[in-house]
């Protein structure tokens, strides 16, 4: 069993947003997994309980700012030795590309050595995706991938 925090923006405002962050939790919780929500106005204290930490940076400027702040406000090196996974929720391949050139420098200075690529999120199944784009189906897969399974 990991323990796993959920590091995101208390201004989330975007229903598709919201549902992204249910299912992920539901799939959290059923693989037997700890889940702890870490929101923008928290303290903290459970990212440094947890094994993985999962970044879900929507799109929108002010909730982005807020989790940008937030990180910044973090000691250095206060998330080595944890497995940290952003997720870019909505946007295009140049949110996604932004979001890489302004993660990569804080989760340096935080401590994670091993950065695994940021990915946008989409729920939008009619549209063609680009290259890093995930649907649901291909989070899951990446969660699989990334998050240890739980051992009965």
């Amino acid at each position: 069993m990991a323990h796993i925090a959920l590091l995101m923006s208390e201004t989330t405002t975007s229903k598709k947003d919201k549902l992204l962050l249910t299912q992920l939790e539901d799939w959290i919780v059923a693989q037997g997994h700890q889940l702890a929500e870490v929101s923008t106005y928290s303290d903290g204290q459970d990212l440094n309980k947890a094994d993985i930490v999962i970044l879900a940076i929507p799109v929108e400027q002010q909730s982005y700012q807020a989790v940008k702040q937030f990180m910044s406000d973090l000691p250095a090196n206060s998330l080595s030795a944890k497995k940290v996974c952003p997720f870019i929720l909505g946007g295009t391949p140049a949110h996604l590309s932004i979001m890489e050139l302004y993660l990569e420098p804080l989760l340096t200075r935080l401590g994670v050595s091993e950065q695994i690529k940021p990915v946008t999120l989409q729920t939008c199944k009619h549209k063609k995706k680009p290259k890093h784009t995930f649907t649901i189906d291909r989070f899951y897969q990446f969660l699989q991938t990334n998050i240890p399974q739980s051992v009965s």
